[in-house]
């Protein structure tokens, strides 16, 4: 069994032969409603967090979009500050899963299971979930406008241009999707060169660099964006070169071309969902849009967008406030400004 976190969702996963079923959800309910927070477990845990970088250099360019995005709510680290570890205390734990593990907080998703039988079998193991609606939150609002640096060693940079997204289920949900494929420069096929095809990789190989695309989509909120790469002499002319190509996209640079490969490159990633990402969606999904849908159905809503969807999509993004963060050698690093941003 394992577990990981995110911004909106805890979540725990267990894989298991179809004989195990039984103990399997049973060690699940023990991870939601049996925990046991032993001081020198946690002292452990700690020791672990305070050990290490919490964040790679893409989710630290992630985590700096997300705070001058949203501020608050959405905009907190998705890692704990170091100074903060000591303050974590098995009362502390015991507190936060008191609050949030309710009933109405909590989904549940099974593969290769039948239904009935989960049902018959989470209630007879999760009966001592505290009862509860969802727990209210702040809704998360999109600001923008806001630029950090974050100084780090090596000789490299990463620079991130971020825009407000979809939330999950919105209706234009798939098509910033799309969208963010078209933005995207992942390699086509495994052996293949970065795809040149599309204009922001162009414009960043020409200047040294390279460049990837991000969409995030939480229950209210979204964000969608780049994150250039480059050596750092040749960061000002990466960023320059992929800045001016961003601006033409979201101006509406986008080609039925564009639109069908990115679409195309999207409908795979869906199908090649592994059973425990397709779980995870799901039971995300549950407790943020209530009406979750299946890899196959969110291929079948990408398959439906049009040219006109994401041409509306990329100006209701580029009409947004950007945000911009550098990471690494941020003396290479080109200010919003200077940039047209």
């Amino acid at each position: 069994m394992t577990a990981s976190a995110d911004r909106e969702t805890v979540t725990y996963t267990a894989k298991f032969l179809a004989d195990n079923v039984e103990s399997a959800v049973n060690n699940l309910s023990d991870a939601v409603t049996g925990q046991v927070f032993h001081p020198w477990e946690v002292a452990a845990a700690k020791a672990n967090m305070q050990a290490g970088p919490p964040l790679s250099p893409e989710g630290a360019v992630l985590d700096a979009l997300h705070s001058g995005a949203f501020r608050t709510t959405l905009g907190r680290s998705a890692a704990t500050p170091a100074h903060k570890v000591g303050s974590i205390t098995s009362e502390t734990l015991e507190a936060f899963t008191a609050a949030n593990f309710t009933a109405g907080n909590i989904s549940v998703v099974g593969s290769g299971i039948d239904h009935a039988t989960l049902v018959d079998l989470c209630e007879d193991t999760f009966g001592e979930v505290a009862a509860g609606d969802d727990v209210p939150a702040d809704a998360a609002i999109y600001y923008g406008g806001f630029e950090s640096r974050v100084d780090a060693a090596g000789d490299h940079v990463l620079f991130g241009i971020a825009y407000e997204g979809a939330a999950a289920g919105a209706p234009n949900a798939a098509a910033v999707a799309v969208l963010s494929e078209v933005l995207g420069a992942e390699k086509a096929t495994k052996w293949g060169s970065s795809n040149n095809a599309n204009k922001l990789a162009a414009a960043a190989t020409a200047a040294g660099g390279s460049v990837t695309s991000f969409n995030q989509s939480y229950s209210d909120a979204g964000l969608v964006g780049v994150i250039v790469s480059a050596p750092a002499d040749a960061a000002g002319a990466a960023v320059a070169a992929v800045s001016s190509a961003l601006a033409g996209v979201l101006g509406g640079d986008i080609t039925p071309d564009d639109v069908s490969k990115a679409k195309n490159k999207l409908a795979v990633s869906l199908f090649e969902t592994s059973a425990a990402d397709a779980n995870a969606l799901l039971a995300s999904q549950l407790l943020s849009t209530k009406t979750p849908a299946t890899a196959d159905e969110l291929a079948a809503a990408v398959s439906a967008v049009t040219v006109t969807d994401v041409l509306d999509a990329a100006a209701a993004v580029g009409a947004s406030s950007p945000t911009v963060a550098a990471y690494g050698n941020v003396a290479y690093a080109p200010y919003a400004d200077e940039i047209g941003l």
